[in-house]
């Protein structure tokens, strides 16, 4: 039984309407019929129906209204706009507001009204199902990110763990083939987490969670330490590594990261696929446009049109060929474009076959001249740090980095010992990690803030291997200073204890 409604101020259409579903439908069928809009909008809010049909003209209002309506409302019925209006135009407009067909009334039977109703019903069936297919393909797709969220991040746990060790034991005066050794298993592993980052960064940006910061940093300082990340890869394929920062502030404000992973990937790329060239990373800034202008220019195996157009999609990479003789996941460019995208910048290619190819990343940030010095001259050795982590390999690293800058290093297995361990002791800084068993990272710091004499306060650093902006958010509302994302470098933690205590 189909319930149907019409709605028309004309009580002869009315009477024309059911004698022609009687024909084409039988007894299958229900018919109401409102001779007002108000009227038939009231009827649709209140009961369920199959098919609406709707004249165009109702009593000084439209047709075409109706139906939007009756969509804005959320009605799920098949709506079917009657007129005898000669404007060729309304079909159109009708489906364009939401209706499913279009019936002139000189050409209402009972084979056309039958057809319009089959076909229709048909079609809606169809849509529905194509919904339900769509929603449960985006389950699907969430589930599947999820999934892999939680698998790399089992991954990346360890690796984290060994590139930690490994970092320590490159610090070390070791014989000239354990060294060689230790810096293959360093390479190695380093390229491994930089894979399993690229999965989770990729996640993030397919999930919509990428939250901007905004802080100031030195530009030429910020290249010069991706510039030594890629310099290694560089000299085993004897490529020369170029830079030209002459043209760009002293500073610059916006989201350092974000920049920072672009130009690493497109340093990266630029050194990877040029052997025994040249690599050029040319700075510029823009004061009118308020822009920041970055070109990798290489001198590498080039790409066609069709190639370029190609790698920015995710898991692409220019050739077939390129994964079996260069590797990577074929993220590295889709993320740095949704990266770039997010930061409401560009990024352009310009590329030859066998001549190079210049990226140009083009991005709003503020610039600024005459940039403060961090003091290089700052005494550590006065300060007293307090080191938290249930991991003991975590654990060991992070008080040999520390002790070595001259700091005074105690440390703790877990939240409660080391509460106890502060309520004893006065700690300038306390390095919590923020998975731990009992207590963990964050309620700890809370119990410092709230628990602590305000004399014994210390400056709280959160640890973790996560990235997610939102973590980092509430670790700052936990009362931490800082968070530092595993592995920990070296000079990274240097850099932060100069700034934290410069003015102390």
């Amino acid at each position: 039984m189909l319930n149907i409604l019409l709605v028309d101020d004309d009580k002869d259409d009315y009477r024309l309407t059911d004698e022609c579903l009687s024909i084409a439908l039988g007894a299958q069928y229900a018919l109401k019929w409102c001779a007002s809009f108000d009227e038939g909008l009231k009827e649709l809010e209140e009961t369920d129906y199959d098919v609406v049909f709707v004249d165009h003209f109702l009593k000084g209002k439209l047709g075409l209204d109706f139906i939007a309506k009756a969509r804005s409302i959320g009605a799920d019925a098949l709506l079917v706009m009657l007129t005898g209006s000669s404007d060729k135009t309304l079909d159109l407009k009708a489906l364009a507001a939401g209706a499913g067909d279009f019936v002139a009334k000189e050409d209402l039977t009972p084979d056309l009204l039958a057809r319009v109703i089959r076909y229709g019903i048909y079609r809606k069936g169809r849509e529905q199902h194509l919904l339900q297919m769509k929603g449960e393909l985006e389950q699907a797709r969430r589930d599947m990110r999820r999934l892999l969220a939680n698998i790399t991040h089992e991954i990346r746990t360890p690796l984290v763990g060994i590139v930690n060790q490994v970092n320590q034991m490159s610090a070390e005066d070791l014989p000239e083939t354990v060294a060689d050794a230790v810096r293959e298993i360093r390479d190695a592993s380093e390229l491994s987490l930089e894979l399993v980052n690229d999965v989770l960064r990729f996640g993030k940006l397919e999930a919509g969670r990428v939250a901007l910061e905004n802080v100031v940093f030195e530009p030429k300082t910020t290249v010069a330490q991706i510039v030594a990340v890629v310099r290694p890869l560089a000299a085993k394929s004897g490529t020369r590594l170029v830079v030209n920062d002459k043209d760009v502030p002293d500073q610059l404000s916006g989201d350092k990261g974000k920049l920072r992973q672009i130009l690493l990937n497109l340093l990266s790329n630029a050194v990877k696929f040029t052997e025994a060239g040249s690599v050029t990373l040319s700075m510029g800034y823009d004061p009118q446009a308020g822009e920041a202008v970055f070109r990798v220019t290489d001198t590498g195996i080039g790409m066609t049109p069709d190639e370029v157009q190609r790698i920015f999609e995710p898991f692409q990479q220019a050739d077939a060929g390129i994964y079996a003789r260069f590797g990577g996941t074929g993220l590295g460019l889709s993320i740095s474009l949704q990266l770039a995208k997010a930061m409401n910048g560009t990024i352009d290619v310009e590329s030859e076959p066998g001549r190079g190819s210049t990226f140009t990343l083009t991005v709003p940030l503020d610039g600024f001249d005459e940039a403060p010095r961090v003091q290089q001259n700052v005494d550590l050795s006065r300060l007293r740090a307090l080191v938290v982590d249930d991991d003991g390999a975590s654990r060991l690293v992070l008080q040999q980095f520390v002790g070595r800058m001259g700091i005074e290093v105690s440390h703790a297995s877990d939240g409660r010992m080391a509460l106890e361990k502060a309520l004893r002791r006065k700690y300038d800084l306390v390095f919590l990690d923020l998975n731990m068993p009992g207590l963990d990272g964050f309620e700890t710091a809370h119990a410092m803030v709230t628990g602590l004499p305000p004399l014994h306060q210390p400056v709280i650093i959160g640890q973790t291997a996560h990235t997610d902006p939102e973590i980092h958010r509430a670790c700052l509302k936990a009362g931490m200073t800082r968070v530092l994302v595993k592995p920990l470098k070296y000079l990274t933690l240097e850099r932060l204890m100069l700034e934290l205590f410069a003015s102390r």
